[in-house]
């Protein structure tokens, strides 16, 4: 006549069914055929982007490489035609010394009195 009371919660608990069958064993396979898969995608997808950082290097790698040899021409034609320059200047400079000199001597030809010869 009395029947013993049971929690209510008792029988709405979760219970864990520990065995393994057929269709489990398929969800962890294609669980982990799924996950290789993406660890695949991802592996190749660095190892692209690698591959395409290191053509990049190479890349910038000949480009410094072309700029030093033009820097260094560049250099060299500057150190050129500053001895160029350079050349230049002391031959003019002599020639307008050659040329003051002959026109003192052409100022103390025409008045010899006003340019003594000391200064």
């Amino acid at each position: 006549m009395s029947e013993p009371r049971q929690d209510p919660r008792q029988g709405a608990a979760f219970k864990l069914n520990m065995e393994i069958n057929i269709p489990t064993i398929l969800t962890f396979l294609a669980l982990f055929a799924s996950a290789m898969t993406y660890l695949n995608n991802q592996l190749s997808t660095l190892n692209n982007a690698q591959l395409t950082n290191a053509g990049d290097v190479k890349v910038l790698q000949t480009r410094v490489s072309s700029l030093e040899v033009a820097l260094a021409a560049a250099r060299a034609d500057m150190v050129s035609s500053r001895n160029e320059s350079s050349n230049q200047i002391s031959t003019l400079r002599s020639e307008l010394r050659g040329d003051l000199r002959d026109l003192k001597e052409s100022l103390d030809r025409i008045n010899p009195n006003n340019y003594p010869r000391g200064r």
